[in-house]
C-alpha cells in the first residue's frame, strides 16, 4: 500500500483552520500569506518523500528498502513489483532479513 496524500491549494481546505483562525500557526487567517506563510509541506517536496506502508501502517516493507528498485505494477499480484539487489529477486520482498529501511 502507499500513502496517499491530499493536496490543498489554499486555508479553507486544511484541517488546521478552525473558520478564522490557524492552529497550526497559532494565527488568524487575515494575517496569513498561504504560499508564504503555511508551515505544511508542499506536493513536490511530498512525493519525493513518499513511502510505502503495509496494512498497520509499518513502514518496514520492500518498497522503503534501499535494497529494492521500483520496476512497475504488477496487476496479477495486485501490487508494484520491484528488484531486490539483496535477493536478486524481482517479486514483492517479504523477507524479514531486510534492515536497511529509509527513515520516514
Amino acid at each position: 500500500m502507499r500513502i496517499i496524500y491530499q493536496p490543498i491549494t489554499d486555508c479553507t481546505d486544511c484541517l488546521y483552520n478552525t473558520g478564522t483562525y490557524c492552529k497550526k500557526l497559532g494565527k488568524y487567517l487575515k494575517d496569513i500569506c498561504f504560499e508564504r506563510d503555511c508551515p505544511l509541506p508542499i506536493l513536490s517536496d511530498v512525493e519525493q518523500y513518499t513511502h510505502y506502508i503495509d496494512k498497520n501502517k509499518n513502514t518496514q516493507v520492500c518498497g522503503n528498502c534501499t535494497y529494492w528498485t521500483y520496476k512497475g505494477y504488477d496487476k496479477y499480484f495486485n501490487k508494484d513489483i520491484g528488484q531486490c539487489t539483496r535477493h536478486k529477486s524481482c517479486i514483492p520482498c517479504t523477507s524479514p532479513t531486510c534492515d536497511k529501511y529509509k527513515e520516514v
